[in-house]
């Protein structure tokens, strides 16, 4: 969100409208080096469908998954987290000193656990899939896959940090190892490329 607001469903930018070219361009180029078709795996908010658009090409499909949304963020939906310090101080203390079972409060608000749980099944599919992915999401969900494929400890999930690059994971015999794409940009489209078998 260029505004730095949590939460909503608002359509992307014109800057995201550009990176969305990009990405599509940076991904057809690497199917037609590899020899492959993606998968691409996203959630059903605006922005995600409109991303999604821009990869819908040939014979690449597109998998639309409500449990792949961003965390919902319950009251302080559309608000800053500057916001929500002035406004909530008590509410963004408890955030600050647990940042993993912390709750968002309102109707559907939720942790980093929720999440979590919410993402299990899916995150499950992706290791055992066998083919290339492209998976659109926002940061919340795209720390949760970032830390389970690395192995990160539950307690420091919460802070991983999520690179403005393309991320790429594929198989090895060790687990996964992890290079990153240089994008035309820096900024909030986050996304990981999972080529998940290590023959394509």
């Amino acid at each position: 969100d260029v505004k730095g607001l949590m939460g909503g469903d608002t359509s992307l930018s014109p800057l995201g409208r550009e990176r969305g070219h990009e990405l599509a361009q940076y991904i057809q180029n690497y199917e037609t080096e590899q020899g492959v078709n993606s998968l691409v795996l996203c959630g059903t908010s605006r922005r995600h469908n409109e991303m999604a658009a821009f990869l819908n090409r040939g014979n690449r499909r597109i998998l639309k998954l409500q449990r792949m949304n961003e965390m919902c963020v319950g009251s302080f939906d559309n608000m800053s987290l500057s916001d929500v310090e002035k406004l909530y101080p008590e509410e963004a203390g408890s955030r600050r000193k647990d940042k993993l079972n912390y709750r968002y409060p309102g109707e559907g608000g939720e942790s980093y656990q929720d999440l979590i749980a919410r993402m299990h099944e899916h995150i499950l599919r992706l290791e055992q899939y066998h083919g290339c992915i492209v998976v659109l999401c926002d940061k919340r969900v795209c720390r949760v896959l970032l830390a389970y494929f690395r192995g990160t400890p539950l307690k420091e999930m919460p802070y991983t940090e999520v690179p403005a690059e393309l991320v790429e994971l594929e198989r090895s015999h060790s687990g996964f190892e992890e290079r990153l794409h240089p994008m035309p940009w820096r900024g909030h489209v986050h996304g990981i490329h999972s080529q998940l078998n290590g023959e394509e």
